[in-house]
């Protein structure tokens, strides 16, 4: 104010307790306390300023303890604030993860209130400024600044931001902003700083209420999702709360909240559609789970009609507060139903396998894995002649001292360790085992005992079956079929001669009946040497006589003599038989005639089991240390479940052919165990309809490799 300028007193510039005040004084006096005249309206303008200020900070703090709803309190703070120093627009910013978004905003258009972030001065906006300083921050006239940002783009003149932080942390930004310029007193700033701590307060109590709500709601869906019936009761025995669970479990029709647990129990049925048996007295279980703040576990039934429905394992529980006393009991309600039924189940399987255990002809044993006993039948205590009480913890090895027909150990090809490795069945017949009781011939089987969920093995079951009398039997057929066959060799081996003879025209010429005659009986007769010479090399194989002349042969040889032997019986039935990559194939150490005996089987079956204008092929792969010999035909094939038993002692496999080929069912059998004998092996591979190939190993003669006779 300059020195010249006169002061002008309206009477309307004072409350009238100052008007009055003023009468008091003459001219003169107004004159010479015209400065203090000026300052008493400048007071009382405060005044009414604190009082409207004041006014509108109760109404706030009125709205903050009605309500906890965020959007609300912060959209009617600014109702109230945009009217205080006629502010003509103003927003309010929320932080969090050190990210400023827009919460609520009022006369001002909401995308430029979120451009003032979003595409404004960013990191130096006035936001940003006020956020990192956690001071207010006032502008009276943004033409005085060179940074005017999206504010001022819209007409706004002066700004007001007030942070809004509690315990040193910054939640938000009061934004304030007017058209016109404004002259903001320290007071209002004052003040406005206290709205902004409020607000503070309300956000604080939102998100706790928020916070709350969420972890309510949590609690709410951990509960409902969990497959217990879960039921609250106080100290006097009144049900609270349960969950859906519960709900579900008893089927509850009418609301129990509120009803006394034993008022549910003595009149379940018309609360639930079941009647609630609980075992016991529950209710003295309910008072000492109140006095002596324990656990406790009872069984209860629910009933459909008088007869069992479910079954519940009943824990209840004290529920304590943090100085330890009991505010409360829960109820969990677990549904044993499908429990009981397995172990009923599980009870009935036990019983019927203890009574096979304990009945079956069988000896039958248990072990760990560390191959002890820790189980035995009563078939196994009289095999063994050794009662179980001295068999369990003791190793099977070491009891059994299984061995093979020539003495060698079974335990160096251990089936029950081959079955401790996961092998499913591990069998070997013609075991020899030595007990109190003598020896005995048995057949062995070892199979593993695995978890059914994590399918771990955890022990090995050992199946022993006395074979003493089958072995008595099958030797005695193995004689019989020997000696018959001995005795049979020597008549056809004579009629075999002399038809021969005869066939020749030794004892004179044959008429064309005769001839066709003799030669119908040649062929019978043939056919009777093939099936006798067939049974005695079963017998020696089984036997184990079986003797090998073994030495260095050229197989192509032997092929081609076959081949020979067997043109005739192709040429009638049009197949061709070819040998393909027949040179420099290896010397194998082979038994001449045994090796011939195989390749002559082989090859008939090809012929036998092929239509006619098929073909045969044999062909050589060299491998190491070994020949592999292939015999491929195009004929009728074999199906998977015939190639199982292809090479057993007296099997056939059935087609169309081989109804009219006949045969023992040795051929296969013999050769198999010739091939073996050999050191070699014998595998098949075919498809129906399309042919098979019959494949088999022998060793090289390494040292005279290539060398021909």
């Amino acid at each position: 104010m300059s020195k010249n300028s006169k002061t002008t007193i309206r009477k309307n510039d004072f409350t009238p307790e100052i008007e009055t005040s003023i009468s008091d004084f003459d001219s003169a006096d107004i004159k010479k306390n015209a400065k203090i005249f000026k300052e008493l309206k400048e007071t009382n303008k405060i005044i009414l300023e604190q009082n409207q200020g004041f006014s509108i900070l109760i109404d706030i703090l009125r709205n903050v303890s009605k309500s906890l709803d965020l959007d609300k309190i912060l959209k009617k703070i600014l109702d109230k604030l945009i009217g205080l120093v006629e502010f003509d627009a103003g927003a309010i910013y929320l932080v969090e993860n050190h990210k400023i978004y827009l919460k609520a905003s009022k006369n001002i258009d909401e995308h430029l209130a979120k451009d003032e972030i979003e595409k404004g001065a960013g990191k130096h906006s006035f936001i940003t400024q006020v956020a990192k300083s956690k001071k207010s921050l006032y502008i009276r006239d943004l033409k005085d600044i060179k940074r005017k940002g999206i504010f001022s783009k819209a007409g706004f003149k002066t700004l007001f931001l007030v942070p809004l932080k509690t315990d040193g942390k910054i939640v938000g930004v009061i934004k304030l902003g007017s058209k016109k310029i404004l002259d903001i007193s320290e007071g209002k700033k004052k003040f406005l700083e206290t709205v902004g701590r409020e607000i503070t307060v309300a956000i604080e109590n939102a998100e706790l209420l928020e916070g709350i709500n969420r972890q309510r709601g949590q609690l709410e869906s951990i509960q409902n999702s969990m497959r217990d019936g879960l039921m609250v009761f106080d100290k006097n025995k009144v049900i609270l709360d349960y969950n859906k669970a519960a709900e579900e479990m008893f089927e509850i029709k009418k609301d129990i909240r509120g009803i006394s647990a034993e008022e549910w129990v003595k009149h379940s049925l018309k609360y639930t559609k079941y009647d609630v048996k609980i075992e016991g007295d529950p209710f003295k279980v309910f008072e000492e789970v109140v006095s002596k703040k324990k656990i406790s576990r009872i069984r209860t039934e629910v009933t459909k009609k008088g007869t069992p429905y479910n079954i519940f394992d009943l824990i209840i529980s004290p529920i304590l507060d943090s100085d330890k006393n009991v505010i409360g009991v829960l109820a969990n309600f677990r549904d044993f139903t499908k429990l009981e039924k397995q172990k009923r189940e599980i009870a009935e399987q036990t019983e019927k396998w203890l009574a096979v255990f304990n009945n079956v002809a069988d000896g039958i044993a248990v072990l760990d894995q560390n191959f002890k006993f820790v189980s035995v039948n009563p078939a196994l205590e009289k095999l063994l002649g050794i009662k179980w009480k001295a068999l369990i913890g003791k190793e099977c090895g070491k009891i059994l001292d299984p061995r093979f027909p020539d003495g060698i150990p079974v335990c160096t090809e251990c089936p029950v360790k081959k079955a401790n490795f996961g092998e499913r069945i591990v069998t070997y017949k013609n075991i020899l085992i030595k007990s109190k009781v003598g020896e005995s011939w048995v057949k062995i089987s070892a199979s593993p005992i695995r978890n059914k969920f994590s399918n771990e093995i955890f022990g090995i079951v050992l199946t022993i079956r006395d074979m003493s009398k089958e072995k008595e039997i099958e030797e005695a057929k193995n004689e019989f079929i020997s000696m018959a066959s001995h005795e049979l060799r020597t008549p056809l081996t004579a009629m075999k001669g002399f038809l021969s003879m005869l066939l020749k025209g030794d004892f004179g010429p044959l008429e064309e009946k005769q001839l066709y005659l003799a030669e119908k009986v040649a062929r019978s007769t043939e056919r009777m040497v093939n099936l006798v010479e067939d049974l005695l090399d079963t017998s020696r194989i089984e036997s184990k006589r079986i003797i090998l002349k073994t030495l260095p042969i050229d197989p192509t040889k032997i092929i081609e003599a076959v081949v020979a032997n067997l043109a005739l019986k192709a040429s009638e039935k049009q197949i061709s038989i070819m040998i393909k990559n027949s040179t420099d194939i290896p010397l194998v150490l082979v038994d001449k005639e045994r090796l011939h005996q195989i390749l002559y089987n082989l090859i008939d079956n090809a012929i036998k089991y092929s239509f006619p204008l098929a073909k045969v092929t044999i062909s050589f792969k060299k491998e190491k240390e070994i020949l592999i010999i292939n015999i491929k035909d195009t004929g009728v094939g074999i199906s998977k479940e015939e190639k199982e038993k292809l090479f057993k002692k007296f099997s056939r496999i059935y087609n169309p052919l081989s109804i009219q080929t006949g045969g023992t069912g040795l051929g296969l059998f013999i050769v198999k165990n010739l091939i073996e004998a050999h050191g070699g092996e014998i595998w098949v591979k075919s498809r129906i309809g399309k042919g098979t190939t019959f494949s088999f190993s022998l060793p090289q003669a390494k040292q005279l490799s290539f060398i021909k006779e």
